[in-house]
């Protein structure tokens, strides 16, 4: 027993000493932190050297979240020795650091750092990962003995803000990540129950790809099908039938779309709530309605419903020879009667559609000639029965509806 004793003993000591003579353990006592600012993220690495790294300083650069803005750029505090020449490795605006690689050489019981390589991930979702080529701080040449690349990263949804440092006897001997999780873009949505069959969702959002709780696009697919159809899936998304309500929200910042989860932004529309239930019901009022028209930009912020278009004709109204319905008016779901809207759903198949729906309901086949009524201020959608009650609210003037052949 004393032997064996005396044996563990003397294997430890010959341990601790190989331990003590390891320039990789030694280089790990005593890291130093060199972080950015509060509301600051790690954009790069900047410092000095030559064959190896003398000196490293995390670049820091502020993010705005209400605006999605950068800010500029700067240096943060060096850690390192004198010596070598000024050099500097930055990611693409709007990115970040997400992770470094980093190789190590070593002569003897010292150890060098050769060169940081910065991984770059966009701010805002979806997070991906900027494919620029390799940013290199260092040489990165292959003197030997070296030891292979490592990789040092952040965890899912996080940025670094900035790095900690151990220095050697004259150069940097390792650099590890500083992290933070990275907040989403958008305000947590709040739900309730309204009390008459139907769940309001304030500050609508879905879930992308990157794990992120994003504000509903106000179109269901890219720039198309807007407003109804969008609040539509967004409720079937929710165990839901229809919307029987929403309310739109211009320029709400950053929005991921229901059908793909393709983010838009950073201006783009979406909801300031969706009421979603199992048909229209009584209260079901669309307000305010979204502008007419579009206006074509870098990074669309969709508007739901096209300018009315002229009247289909210029056929005198004595000439036409079907049944014709002046101002049409509709019955709402909550039992009031008001003028036809100009879109068959909201702000999408606009028009002649709407107008086909109405003379299918009054027994004919479709709809012949039509004439617009623009700004009544208050109309009904005919495929759900719910009021549109903004001022430019659209309608029809004039309706011919036909039989089948005519």
């Amino acid at each position: 027993m004393r032997k064996l004793a005396t044996a563990v003993f003397v294997t430890a000591l010959v341990l601790g000493a190989v331990l003590m003579r390891t320039p990789a353990v030694a280089n790990l006592i005593g890291l130093t932190p060199a972080t950015c600012g509060a509301g600051e993220y790690m954009v790069g690495v900047s410092g000095r050297g030559g064959d190896f790294i003398n000196a490293i300083r995390p670049v820091c650069q502020s993010w705005n979240p209400a605006t999605s803005t950068a800010g500029p750029t700067r240096n943060g505090q060096t850690q390192g020795v004198p010596g070598g020449g000024e050099g500097v490795a930055i990611c693409p605006r709007g990115s970040a650091v997400s992770g470094i690689e980093i190789r190590h050489v070593t002569q003897g019981e010292d150890m060098f750092l050769q060169y940081v390589a910065p991984q770059c991930r966009t701010i805002l979702p979806p997070r991906d990962i900027v494919q620029i080529g390799r940013l290199q701080f260092g040489q990165g040449g292959s003197p030997t003995p070296s030891s292979g690349p490592t990789f040092h990263g952040c965890g899912s949804r996080e940025l670094a803000i900035g790095i900690s440092v151990a220095v050697g006897r004259a150069h940097v001997a390792e650099v590890d990540l500083k992290c933070q999780f990275a907040p989403g873009p958008s305000p947590p949505m709040t739900s309730r129950d309204t009390g008459h069959g139907t769940r309001l969702y304030t500050g609508p959002t879905i879930r992308t790809a990157s794990g992120d709780d994003v504000s509903l696009d106000f179109c269901r697919e890219f720039g198309t099908n807007c407003g109804q159809a969008a609040a539509n899936a967004f409720c079937r998304a929710h165990d839901e039938l229809v919307a029987t309500a929403f309310e739109p929200a211009s320029r709400i910042g950053v929005t991921a779309v229901i059908a793909d989860g393709r983010i838009c932004g950073p201006t783009c529309d979406g909801f300031r709530s969706i009421e979603c239930g199992k048909a229209a019901g009584p209260g079901s009022v669309f307000t305010p309605r979204p502008p007419l028209s579009v206006t074509p930009s870098a990074t669309p912020s969709p508007s739901p419903a096209p300018a009315p278009p002229p009247p289909t004709t210029h056929v005198p109204v004595a000439q036409m020879t079907g049944v014709i319905y002046r101002n049409p008016e509709i019955t709402a779901a909550t039992g009031e009667t008001a003028p036809l809207d100009w879109c068959r759903d909201y702000g999408s198949e606009c028009g002649k559609p709407a107008a086909d729906a109405f003379c299918r309901a009054q027994g004919h086949a479709r709809a012949d000639h039509i004439q617009p009524r623009p700004d009544i201020g208050r109309t009904v959608i005919i495929a759900t029965g719910a009021i549109c009650a903004d001022p430019t609210c659209d309608g029809f003037r004039l309706v011919e509806c036909v039989r089948a052949g005519e």
